[in-house]
Order: structure tokens, then sequence, then C-alpha cells
């Protein structure tokens, strides 16, 4: 039985089927595009019997969704028996990254942190017994590029691939390469200090849509995948 994956984030709706204990056919796209047509003609070519949903408000997309005649689940930490969280209220963790660092657990015997660079930038830490013991959200580059656009007046062109540079010739270019600078570089002292306070040894793992500017602006080996979050379905296949 194929089963249609879908992960509804802040920017981007990812799609990916799961059969037969694997992630195929990964599709990715903005929602200025008509991304319920997308969605049913998805399901349609991988001829889908049920549905797994990520989404931080069902609401937004829970008409749709129940319209499709499958069996849709919405998931949940409540759908995970084997993860847990020093969360107090372990609902306000996002069902995203909850699935990243179970995509991340399978995939490593070893404590790990998870990094999920999208519109904002998460970062998780998860022990080797599935005990989530924290994490930290960072605004992206995008995001510090708005702050500066909004209170100033300026329309700067977000590149998400620049590297950081210390002598700019421009405003814009300066504006860019300090945004740069605060998406990334608060990044590598995290990890610096993370490896230094808990002396582990960790595999680092990072998905989403600024990931590759990541690796390019990070001081350290990171695991790309970008099927992260479906990988951590497959725990309630």
């Amino acid at each position: 039985m194929n089963i249609t994956a879908f992960d509804f984030g802040n920017t981007r709706l990812k799609m990916g089927t799961i059969s037969n204990g694997s992630i195929e056919n990964l599709s990715f796209c903005t929602y200025l595009d008509d991304y319920k047509d997308l969605c049913l003609k998805y399901i349609h070519d991988n001829e889908s019997e049920k549905v797994l949903v990520s989404v931080v408000n069902k609401k937004n997309y829970e008409n749709f969704l129940t319209t499709l005649k499958l069996d849709v689940s919405f998931l949940s930490i409540l759908s995970f028996k084997n993860f847990k969280t020093v969360y107090a209220d372990s609902n306000s963790l996002g069902i995203d990254r909850i699935l990243a660092m179970l995509g991340a657990r399978k995939m490593s015997k070893k404590n790990c942190i998870v990094i999920d660079a999208g519109t904002a930038t998460t970062i998780d830490y998860i022990d080797d017994k599935f005990l989530h013991k924290g994490g930290i959200i960072l605004p992206s580059k995008g995001m510090v590029i708005d702050a500066f656009s909004n209170r100033l007046g300026l329309t700067v062109e977000k590149k998400e691939d620049t590297i950081f540079n210390f002598l700019n010739n421009s405003t814009h270019a300066s504006i860019e390469s300090g945004a740069t600078l605060c998406a990334y570089n608060n990044i590598n002292y995290l990890i610096d200090n993370f490896i230094a306070i808990e002396g582990v040894d960790v595999d680092i793992y990072v998905t989403g849509g600024n990931a590759l500017a990541l690796i390019d602006n990070c001081n350290y080996n990171l695991i790309h995948v970008d099927s992260l979050i479906f990988k951590g379905m497959l725990d309630i296949i």
C-alpha cells in the first residue's frame, strides 16, 4: 500500500510517498501554486490509499483534506509512543520538529542535533534514548532581512546562498552579509558550546529549504536529508 505524506510548512508544501519502508517521489511547491490540485494529482499519480499529514495549524487545511475520501491522519505527539520531551507542555512542540528528530534517530545510533532551516530555523537535541532535551528557534536569514526592510524602508533582495563577507561595497550587500552572519554564525556558536558543555559525540542533521545555504556557512559536517520529516513518519507505519 502506498501512503502519501504531506508536510505543510510556512513557506513550502512538501510531498512524499511512503512505499515498502522507504520515501519516494519527493516533491516541493509553494503556496503560490495551486497546491490543492497538486495534492490531488500527487495522490492519484502515486496510487495512494492513505494520507499522513504534518501541519502546525490543521484548521487551514482540514476542510480540504477531509474531502479526499481517503484515510487521512493528522499527526501529533500522541502518534509516537517512544518519543519523550522535556517540554512542560509537549503539545506546544511542533510536529515538524518531532518528525525531523525521529527521522534523524532512524538514521543514527548517536545523539543527534537536528536543524530544520526553513522560514525560521529550529535546532533540537535528541539523545539515543529518544529523549528530546530541548531546542532553540532562530530567525532565518529571510526574517532578518524582512526586519531590516520593514524598519528602514529598504528593499533588499534575499539570496539564501550568499557567503558572509566582512567588507561590502553597498548598503544592500552590507545588510545581506550581516543577515547571513546573524542567521548562520549563531548556529556555529550554538554547536560549539553544545559540544563543549555536553562532551558527547553527535551526528548533526539538517533539512529545510535553506539547508544548502546553512551547509555553506557552517563550520561542521552536516548530514543533509531532504526527506528527514518523512523518515520520521516511518515510525508509525
